[in-house]
């Protein structure tokens, strides 16, 4: 076990209440995985066949030299005892700020004092944390849990600086490319529709697709966080549908692009409607025209290859064809340059003695006699 659980228990049995067993909550150097434990819907307690849910907004907004912000949190399980409150800020570990054993019970961990971060305890189901003069430093992602590792989704808190005012995104959705055929993954005919927010500060927005007013979850991909370009946010969606539900006019695809201002959650909405046939026929039309102009390539490059092959063919035949008659040739070559050697020799005006001038004169009339038998060529 961890100090910090041992500390925990034993400042619950000086209470005189149970420790309540299960596994310890992560000390302050511990980095839980990201995606994991988080209970908000329901989770089950590992072995124990306990159920919990944990609630936490999503966001919260506060301005730098405020005095305080308070982060609330609650969970729907009495014998759940144990809560806890930690910082993940900056890609960092986990930071446990602050702790309570039952209600009316509070520890602030060290390194962290009172003074900035002190958590209140009214009820066994309900924990606040306050975070006292604030400061840019404050924002952060603050995860509520109880023991056994179960961590809320995280308030996201966002302090703003004296001069920053909070700005609505712009929405802005785009209608399929007419260019998109099938899907070489599933093979299936779809077309993806964009959604764009822009021009939003601070990054405090969730996105949705509706289909004629109804919530879809299957075909939407969204960015895992906004993208900040320097002065505000940027963020997209993409919603993948069925030829059959856009090539119907009059359907409507929207995407609402929740913005959290700072008191309220305010709405922004984009949206397009499906096509009509004569577009449906256009955009059949293309996907064919594109379906044979892929053929034809294909029927293309294997006549070519055909041609290669023909080619490379006819060279190895005339190579072959040269390296059987190219021994004649280079032996009349060979031949008549010895004739010509032979010849310069007896020419020459230089002195040869009598051993000498016998034996090229014999030579020159072997070689004569060879070239005109054959016999060399």
């Amino acid at each position: 076990m961890s100090k910090l659980w041992n500390k925990i228990e034993a400042q619950a049995a000086r209470r005189g209440q149970g420790g309540g067993g299960g596994v310890p909550p992560l000390h302050p150097g511990a980095t839980p995985a990201p995606q994991g434990p988080t209970c908000v819907g329901g989770c089950v307690g590992a072995g124990r066949g306990r159920h919990v849910k944990i609630y936490q907004p999503p966001f919260t907004l506060s301005r730098e030299g405020e005095k305080s912000v308070t982060l609330q949190c609650e969970q729907d399980n009495d014998e759940y005892l144990y809560m806890f409150w930690y910082k993940h800020a900056d890609f960092r570990q986990m930071q446990l700020l602050t702790y309570s054993i039952n209600k009316g019970i509070q520890t602030t961990e060290a390194p962290f004092n009172e003074t900035k971060y002190f958590m209140s305890r009214p009820a066994v189901r309900n924990s606040s944390l306050h975070i006292k003069r604030v400061e840019p430093g404050d924002s952060a992602l603050v995860h509520c849990a109880t023991y056994e590792a179960y961590f809320g989704a995280g308030t996201k808190l966002t302090v703003l600086a004296p001069n920053r005012t909070v700005e609505r995104p712009t929405v802005k959705v785009f209608k399929p490319s007419t260019k998109e055929c099938q899907n070489e993954k599933d093979k299936k005919n779809k077309k993806t529709l964009l959604c764009v927010a822009s021009g939003f500060y601070p990054d405090h927005v969730n996105v949705s697709w509706q289909i004629d007013g109804v919530d879809v979850k299957d075909g939407v991909a969204t960015d895992h966080s906004a993208h900040w370009n320097g002065t505000h946010y940027r963020i997209t969606s993409r919603l993948r549908v069925l030829f059959s539900q856009w090539f119907k006019p009059g359907k409507n695809f929207t995407c609402t692009v929740d913005f959290f201002a700072g008191e309220q959650t305010v709405p922004s909405v984009g949206w397009v409607a499906g096509i009509r046939t004569g577009k449906i026929i256009q955009i059949l039309q293309f996907c064919a025209d594109k379906y044979l102009k892929t053929t034809h390539n294909a029927k293309l490059s294997y006549l070519v290859l055909i041609i290669k092959s023909s080619i490379y063919g006819l060279f190895v035949i005339i190579l072959v064809w040269k390296l059987q008659v190219g021994p004649k040739r280079s032996s009349s070559c060979l031949c008549h340059e010895q004739w010509s050697l032979y010849e310069t020799n007896l020419n020459t005006k230089q002195s040869f003695n009598s051993t000498t001038c016998f034996f090229l004169q014999r030579n020159l009339s072997e070689t004569e006699s060879k070239c005109n038998a054959g016999s060399i060529c």
